[in-house]
């Protein structure tokens, strides 16, 4: 349950609910990606 910890932090959770809203508005995964590079 290792992942569970990790979204208890608040900054992965905050980076967590931005990428979720990507998602939602159906930005592509490739483009996700280049955000974490």
């Amino acid at each position: 349950m290792e992942l569970l910890k990790t979204l208890e932090d608040p900054t992965l959770r905050i980076v967590h609910k931005a990428a979720s809203q990507m998602v939602n508005s159906y930005i592509s995964i490739p483009e996700l990606l280049k955000l974490f590079h």
